[in-house]
């Protein structure tokens, strides 16, 4: 093979490398939107489970005044952040605007939660649907993070309520849906239990 093919092949082969860089290049980018539109997906559909729980366990003789209270109050939340306002049903641009770091990066105390396990005790994980605010999309997440207990719920500090708040961009549900204590009564004793510390049996 002569000095000028060799020369060829090898800047064809250059090229070929360039091109390859490049399509590389280009597809990271694309797997990094996917991931986004991925969590914006979860925490919308998470969204909606949370809504149809409490459509289920709504108590319809609320007066009007209270509703528009707790209208006044989601608003509120709506725009807290952006990623929020776009879970709850915001779709302006501005809350469309959402950075990896809003979501992959929250500013918080801690930067992932402590008392989590690999696999449930006994192969058997608690029916964590059992305390309100929590479906089975949600249920299936928090086993994603460790989560199968109730009394690993119920001994989340204060900080470890806000990261899991904000991971599943929650706007404070967990505290408003009453989680923790939820958790302790089942972790306690289980049906019997609750019913003896809220009065009616879990959902």
């Amino acid at each position: 093979m002569s000095k000028t093919q060799k020369s060829v092949r090898s800047a064809k082969l250059l090229k070929y490398v360039e091109t390859a860089l490049l399509s590389l290049g280009k597809a990271r980018k694309h797997a990094k939107k996917l991931a986004k539109h991925e969590k914006r997906a979860i925490a919308a559909l998470l969204e909606v489970e949370a809504l149809v729980e409490d459509a289920k366990s709504c108590n319809c003789k609320k007066s009007k005044k209270k509703k528009s209270s707790k209208k006044n109050n989601a608003d509120k939340s709506r725009n807290s952040t952006s990623a929020n306002s776009y879970v709850n049903g915001d779709k302006s641009d501005d809350a469309l605007m959402v950075t990896a770091a809003d979501i992959d990066e929250p500013l918080l105390s801690i930067k992932s939660l402590e008392n989590t396990l690999d696999t449930p005790r006994d192969g058997q994980a608690d029916e964590l649907h059992l305390i309100s605010g929590i479906g089975p999309k949600l249920e299936e997440l928090l086993h994603g993070l460790g989560i199968y207990h109730f009394d690993q719920i119920a001994n989340w500090t204060q900080a470890e309520i806000d990261w899991v708040d904000d991971y599943l961009q929650f706007s404070g549900r967990i505290e408003r849906d009453n989680w923790i204590e939820q958790a302790k009564a089942l972790a306690a004793g289980g049906r019997d239990e609750y019913v003896r510390v809220f009065g009616k049996e879990p959902r």
